[in-house]
């Protein structure tokens, strides 16, 4: 009989498969800290966007669309987005306009079983 190779114990096997799970939880966490510094450090510039965002607006309800002004917000870990004065006009419609729409994107909520990811609100 051989003895046994130090790399077939349990004990072995356990500590690898516990540094695999904290070298996974710390690559998640700190690519988490990465995306909240940069939407952060984005949000002031939401409103540089409104021509690309009005461009593709108009492109997909085949009409004009035009924003007066957007504002994005990043208190914790959810990130919000205000359209204020949102006009929408297409051939053979009554233009729309809402005075206000906010959506505020719970993002957390992709890693729990609950399907709400945004919530958004509309003042007309």
């Amino acid at each position: 009989m051989h003895p046994s190779s130090p790399l077939d114990s349990a004990h072995y096997r356990w500590r690898r498969f516990r540094s695999r799970v904290f070298s996974w939880t710390a690559v998640l966490v700190i690519g988490l800290a990465v995306l909240v510094g940069l939407g952060r450090l984005l949000v002031p510039y939401a409103d540089e966007l409104r021509p690309l965002i009005e461009s593709r607006l108009s492109a997909a309800v085949n009409g004009e669309v035009t924003i007066e002004e957007i504002k994005a917000d990043w208190p914790g870990f959810l990130p919000s987005v205000t359209v204020k004065g949102l006009t929408v006009t297409a051939p053979e419609r009554e233009p729309l306009f809402l005075e206000l729409a906010v959506l505020e994107v719970h993002w957390t909520n992709l890693f729990r079983s609950n399907d709400v990811v945004a919530n958004m609100a509309l003042v007309g």
